[in-house]
């Protein structure tokens, strides 16, 4: 690869130079399409963002202006670019918004001097964690590791175990049964039920909510996600 090029850059220097060539690429330049500039990636810098048009208050004709520009936006930019003329019409302002999270003080100050019945120690909340696991026949297929369902197993126990004490988890199955054929096609689409209710973890009985079903049928996810 580097002798190729060598050898191209050699020739490129044996080449005579065309005097209507810088003349060329300087027109080719005024010719490129004009884009928005490089948009902010920093959390710091894109809180300040704020587009041309409000995307939740936005009148007919502001719709129609902001259509126009899109339509009007030139073919082949690259994603960086897309996604700066996205940033420059409709950045949400959250700036306002930002600098009251950002006045929140969430530490409390205890000193000797602090009497005891002053002291509000808000109360931490319950966690409660509802897990979907795909069961349906894609599951079977083989990836880097191993089979994809043995794998997710793995995965949704650990999870489970490292869940903070007093945690709730709910375990949800959908596709696990009939077979993935056209005639198994309506039971399998409708089949999502809870085989871990939501509770406390415990290893036993979750892991034996894991290893009562393989990968079968269809994949009913929207009915699974709606059902949860």
């Amino acid at each position: 690869m580097a002798g190729c090029s060598e050898n191209e850059e050699a020739k490129a220097s044996k080449e005579p130079v065309s005097e209507e060539q810088p003349a060329a690429e300087e027109a080719a330049k005024e010719s490129e399409p004009e884009v928005a500039e490089a948009a902010i990636h920093n959390v710091e810098e894109i809180v300040k963002e704020k587009g041309k048009y409000d995307a939740q208050q936005m009148t007919d004709q502001q719709k129609d202006e902001l259509l126009a520009e899109l339509e009007a936006a030139p073919e082949g930019m690259t994603g960086e670019q897309a996604y700066s003329l996205a940033v420059s019409l409709v950045a949400a302002d959250i700036e306002t918004a930002a600098e009251k999270f950002e006045a929140i003080d969430p530490v409390i100050t205890i000193d000797s001097s602090t009497p005891e019945d002053s002291i509000e120690v808000p109360e931490q909340e319950t966690i409660n964690v509802a897990i979907l696991l795909d069961a349906s026949g894609s599951m079977a297929g083989q990836v880097s590791g191993g089979q994809k369902m043995e794998l997710a197993k793995r995965a949704v126990q650990t999870y489970a175990s490292d869940l903070p004490e007093g945690s709730n988890i709910m375990l949800r199955v959908y596709g696990h049964e009939g077979t993935g054929t056209n005639a198994d096609r309506e039971m399998s689409c409708s089949s999502n039920r809870v085989v871990y209710d939501l509770g406390a973890y415990e290893e036993q009985a979750f892991s034996e909510s894991l290893d009562q079903f393989s990968p079968a049928g269809w994949t009913p996810l929207a009915g699974a996600i709606g059902s949860g």
